[in-house]
């Protein structure tokens, strides 16, 4: 087990690491073990390593300094009318081009050819081998085995492995969890292992009167062979509001933990910060990637814009006193952050690029995308506007994957070549 004290030794030794790294950009002579530390203009991370081979990237420039790629062409559109879909907030694209759209609503896998076309489905609601009682996420590994979280309230969680061609491979029922912690995420990380995400609830502290803050832990297993519990993470997880009538209410300014999955490698973080901790197959630590200039402060047009976008859907379809508490307990100064979370959304292109969103506390509003060498250097970044109503899904060659819905709420995919300065 990775234990908090595992960590703390960890963070310690990077806490002298970055005492060195900060001497030795004054005045040191050499560069050994600095990776592209060396001084110039055109740094863009300092890289370190320690004696046991854990490496320090240091982003070191402003995020505003890195070249903007655009989208430019759509290539591909997936109109959401062959079949219908219904709710999709994700697709997958597989090695040789096609692209795979799980339906949230009728628990089905929709599988498309490189230039669109419908080809098959799978799935459907059910508790039969291959059905699904409800798709959390699901995720392309390499083969192009598509595995899938199925979530039920109150159950463990199954992870169903299917493959575009052949359809239903496996079921694999993730072990009970430990104390009273929910399993929100699964995910299958080579051959006979498998990653699932819990999330624990801490004791709630008293903000203010009648108001609470409770927070959440969240832990990352390992589990190999018969599905046994092997190494666990531990870090801090997102938190809720609550208020003495009982109302426990999601935060759209608390930070969100984030996992992504790369060929062999595993990332995650809190969110809170820009910081990533990459793992290696045994959930040893090997790598840290750090962008201290990150944090922006949350000011008030934040909190205006975040109201604004709440409340649209809602106007008139609630109670109004349940309305008015519920605003209340979201935007309680006392349980407002200083910062604005930094990681929204994560994931790999087919290079082993990182590409980190700008945290959003909604959907389909402009987001910016920060893309990383695989080592962590930046390299550019990328803004998908809001009128694209879409969510990165994907990255291959010059090709982003879109997801998101068009001016009538209808699903909408596209592949859009970006163009590059």
């Amino acid at each position: 087990m990775i234990s908090a004290t595992v960590h703390e030794r960890r963070r310690a030794q990077l806490s002298a690491l970055l005492g060195w790294l900060s001497a030795c950009l004054s005045g040191c002579g050499g560069a050994a073990d600095r990776g592209m530390s060396e001084a110039g203009p055109s740094v863009r991370a300092a890289i370190i390593r320690d004696s046991a081979g854990l490496e320090l990237v240091t982003v070191e420039v402003a995020a505003a300094s890195l070249p903007e790629w655009v989208l430019d062409t759509v290539l591909v559109t997936i109109d959401g009318s062959s079949p219908d879909l219904s709710s999709v907030l994700e697709a997958l694209w597989l090695s040789d081009g096609r692209i795979v759209i799980p339906d949230l609503s009728t628990n089905q896998l929709h599988v498309y050819g490189s230039s669109g076309a419908y080809q098959r489905s799978y799935g459907g609601s059910g508790d039969g081998p291959g059905e699904f009682r409800r798709i959390r996420s699901a995720m392309a590994a390499p083969g192009d085995t598509i595995s899938v979280f199925d979530f039920t309230d109150g159950a463990d969680g199954t992870l169903q492995l299917y493959h575009p061609d052949e359809g239903f491979l496996q079921s694999v029922a993730l072990p009970a969890t430990a104390g009273e912690g929910s399993r929100l995420q699964g995910w299958s990380w080579g051959s006979g292992s498998y990653v699932g995400l819990l999330e624990d609830r801490e004791p709630m502290t008293r903000v203010a009167p009648e108001l609470h803050r409770w927070p959440t832990s969240s832990v990352l297993e390992l589990f190999r062979g018969e599905a046994v519990a092997a190494p666990v993470v531990r870090f801090p997880g997102s938190y809720a509001g609550f208020h003495d009538s009982g109302m426990d209410v999601r935060l759209p300014f608390t930070h969100r933990p984030v996992v992504l999955f790369g060929s062999g490698r595993l990332l995650y973080g809190t969110g809170q910060r820009f910081e990533l901790l990459e793992l290696d197959p045994s959930f040893a630590l090997r790598r840290i990637i750090r962008w201290p200039s990150m944090r922006e402060p949350l000011e008030d047009e934040d909190l205006e814009q975040a109201r604004s976008e709440w409340l649209a859907p809602r106007e008139g379809a609630a109670d109004p006193e349940s309305l008015r508490m519920m605003l209340d307990v979201m935007f309680a100064p006392e349980l407002l952050p200083e910062n604005r979370p930094a990681i929204g959304k994560a994931l790999f292109d087919d290079e082993g690029r990182i590409w980190v969103a700008r945290f959003e506390p909604f959907v389909f509003v402009e987001t910016l995308y920060y893309v990383l060498e695989p080592n962590g250097e930046p390299l550019a970044q990328l803004r998908i506007p809001a009128e694209k109503r879409a969510l990165l899904s994907g990255v291959r060659d010059d090709h982003v994957l879109l997801a998101g819905k068009d001016a009538f709420d209808v699903p909408k995919i596209e592949v859009v070549r970006i163009r590059k300065p």
